[in-house]
């Protein structure tokens, strides 16, 4: 979980394996990333704890490098319980993605969040 900015964005990259702030995250291709936009004079707030359905989830195919990432808004649930914005806090909670498909790729996601806050970019 990373604040940037730049363009005034939490970003939630779901990644295989454990990770840490001390990596070069942006070098990493995410399973599953999430944007949380704010308007530009916006203070860097979280999206509050509880339910939201109002989520963009994009699905990067790390097997199809040569297809583009997909992005999705529907079917997707968020529950975020815990959502601490200082670096080294950690954000916690479940997404749930439905499955769709996009031509012949299916893509579905249904798991928890434990993400490590990193210091924004």
């Amino acid at each position: 979980m990373q604040w940037e900015a730049l363009s005034q964005t939490w970003r939630l990259h779901i990644l295989e394996g454990k990770h840490s702030c001390s990596e070069d995250l942006p070098s990493i291709e995410p399973e599953v990333g999430i944007d949380f936009s704010l308007a530009a004079d916006a203070p860097i707030t979280v999206p509050p704890t509880g339910s939201s359905t109002t989520v963009g989830v994009v699905f990067v195919p790390k097997d199809r490098p040569d297809v583009g990432a997909f992005t999705t808004t529907s079917g997707v649930t968020l529950q975020i319980d815990r959502d601490d914005a200082t670096p080294g806090g950690r954000w916690t909670g479940h997404l749930k993605v439905e499955q769709f498909s996009s031509g012949s790729d299916t893509y579905a996601f249904d798991g928890g969040i434990d993400a490590e806050v990193c210091k924004p970019s």
